[in-house]
């Protein structure tokens, strides 16, 4: 009993120092400054909000601070508020702008040179009109709007005219008047400085577009070899990721055939990725590409990073702040020890891989979590949550936030690296000789110490559909029967290829793998623990909390593995469940405990 309280004694002054470590380690990234904020509201035009986020974009890039914020998504205004009322923020002017406004402060500061004019009706034209925007710090203009004056005179004469109207608008720090939207308030001025470059019938499609681009506009972009993005035309119209794809001045393109062997689309494909690869770079693929989450499978050698953000704003202002160099989670909850009589789940939400789950429904699955553990009668089961490492540096306040939830929670949230570790791809897919695996590895590892973790999710290429419909009862003799998923070459082959990666995380900050779709692999691959899914929790009408629970309560005694929350499973199903199980065999634990438990285990398992 003794050594029992003395544990707990040791766990509680851990938890505290690090909240009070978490607390005191932000320091104000923008002290006195001004920050300006722009309502997108569903009335206004896309192609204004378009508009509006390059500018932003550029504004972002001039000042190199985060000087511009758009509300486009709701979840915005719930972060705007967050950075309002935190401290590192607390020494900021927040002042509200209207579109046109925006525009004018935009020449004022000389964050803009001109415009880029296009037509809104060639969606094919639009990733490439953004490239435009951000090498030629230029504002994207509609063919509907009102034209543009086109001599470097009158863009002269314009910005110093602009810029004491800012002055004047800065010393007022005053607010656009509120009202029903007028048409002055959409029209953009007269005074736009000079054309840049007419789009308008430049292309007949997303090809010609694309392949223009390569060879205009490639070697002017910035960080090819390390990012590109890729975008839908209807939500670039809505000014998603356009305010990052300018300040980064990043390569943008749009090819709905690309993953098709043969096609003109697939070819330049292929010149886009042989940049980084030839470099031995990691190519990084934000937005989102619907046909081929994974979309290495689409290329030669396999080796690009999905970073799924297409419904990710404002990443041009959250990338400006101070980026993570580490952060800590709350300790593993004290467990008593591993007992063969009980099963042990944990529960892992899904697709945290993705920014804009990360940016989005994850912070209102926080929130409602938050509210639930707020009760008493709360059970608060724990639950590991899976996020992207890459919010360190292109979303540090988001990252820190969600940290300091879990914190609130005394350990029973915790948090680990999504599909597949530094971002999404198919490990095992990339050739063992390619020196890009390696990094791949290296660069796991690294952003899991960097965030205090522990495991990760990984998903791969060998999907064994037999593991995916077993029952509990075979479940559970996964481990200990070696034969029984090996029933074919091609499932030999898989265990050998991800056994052979995971190997490679012995003796760095990765204890564990969790594997939704894997094949047959051993409990421990030297130090390195494996987790199989058990449950794909999904919102089917047959997957009710108690439906759940009574699948679970099937397991065998001496059980281990997890339940893969996806997200429209709420935090209420899982305090549901929760109360359900409780005083049964079935224990509910936090992911890092889980591995600890196997540890304990590990003696008296045959495998």
């Amino acid at each position: 009993m003794k050594i029992r309280l003395t544990a707990i004694a040791v766990w509680l002054l851990s938890w505290l120092v690090f909240t009070v470590a978490a607390e005191l380690s932000d320091e104000c990234t923008t002290p006195n400054a001004t920050i300006y904020t722009i309502h997108l509201e569903d009335n206004v035009p896309a192609e204004l909000k378009l508009s509006a986020s390059v500018a932003a974009g550029l504004i972002n890039r001039h000042t190199q601070a985060p000087s511009v914020f758009n509300a486009i998504l709701p979840p915005d205004l719930l972060w705007l508020a967050s950075a309002k009322e935190d401290v590192t923020m607390s020494g900021c002017t927040w002042v509200a702008l209207s579109v046109v406004e925006l525009w004018q402060l935009a020449w004022s500061l000389g964050a803009t040179n001109g415009t880029v004019l296009y037509d809104p009706t060639e969606t094919w034209s639009l990733a490439t009109v953004v490239t435009l925007c951000g090498i030629h710090s230029a504002l994207p203009v509609a063919a509907s709007q009102q034209p543009v004056h086109r001599t470097r005179l009158h863009q002269w004469l314009h910005t110093a005219v602009t810029a004491v109207q800012h002055y004047i608008l800065s010393w007022l720090q005053r607010s656009p008047q509120d009202g029903s939207a007028s048409q002055s308030k959409y029209t953009i001025p007269l005074d736009l400085g000079y054309v840049i470059l007419d789009t308008r019938g430049m292309w007949a499609n997303d090809l010609q577009a694309t392949s223009w681009a390569i060879d205009h506009l490639f070697l002017k972009c910035k960080q090819t070899s390390e990012m590109v993005a890729i975008q839908v035309p209807e939500l670039i119209k809505q000014g998603l990721l356009a305010d990052f794809i300018v300040a980064r001045q990043l390569f943008a393109f749009w090819l709905p055939d690309l993953c098709q062997p043969g096609t003109s689309a697939h070819g330049l494909f292929a010149k886009i990725t042989q940049t980084a690869w030839h470099q031995q770079s990691l190519l990084t693929v934000i937005g989102y590409f619907a046909s081929q989450e994974e979309i290495a499978a689409c290329s030669q050698h396999h080796t690009e990073v999905a970073l799924v953000s297409d419904w990710s704003p404002n990443l041009s202002f959250w990338s400006r702040m101070t980026p993570v160099a580490t952060l800590h989670q709350s300790p593993a909850l004290p467990l008593p020890p591993y007992s063969s009589n009980c099963a042990y789940v944990a529960i892992i939400t899904s697709d945290g891989d993705s920014l804009q789950m990360n940016y989005n429904s994850m912070r209102g699955m926080m929130d409602t979590r938050a509210a639930i553990c707020s009760s008493n009668s709360s059970v608060c089961p724990p639950v590991s949550w899976t996020i992207s490492s890459r919010l360190a540096t292109l979303a540090p306040f988001v990252l820190r936030w969600h940290y300091r939830q879990a914190a609130l929670r005394w350990g029973s949230d915790s948090f680990l690296l999504g599909p597949s570790g530094y971002g999404f791809l198919h490990p095992t897919a990339i050739a063992p000789h390619d020196s890009l695996r390696q990094v791949m590895i290296n660069m796991t590892s690294a952003a899991a110490a960097q965030l205090d973790m522990s495991s990760y999710v990984h998903w791969d290429e060998y999907d064994n559909s037999n593991t995916h419909q077993m029952t509990s009862t075979q479940y559970s003799g996964l481990h200990a029967d070696e034969t029984l998923l090996l029933k074919s070459d091609s499932l030999k082959v898989g265990t050998a290829a991800m056994e052979g990666y995971i190997a490679n995380f012995q003796n760095t900050s990765i204890q564990a793998v969790f594997s939704p779709i894997t094949p047959y692999v051993h409990r421990w691959i030297g130090k390195v623990a494996t987790f199989r899914e058990l449950i794909r929790w999904t919102g089917s009408a047959t997957h009710r909390p108690s439906d759940i629970a009574d699948m679970l309560l099937q397991l065998s005694r001496g059980t281990m593995g997890y339940v893969y929350k996806l997200p429209d499973i709420t935090m209420q199903d899982v305090e549901d469940l929760g109360l359900a199980l409780q005083n049964t065999h079935v224990k509910l634990v936090g992911h890092r405990e889980l591995t600890m438990l196997a540890a304990q285990a590990k003696p008296m398992s045959a495998v």
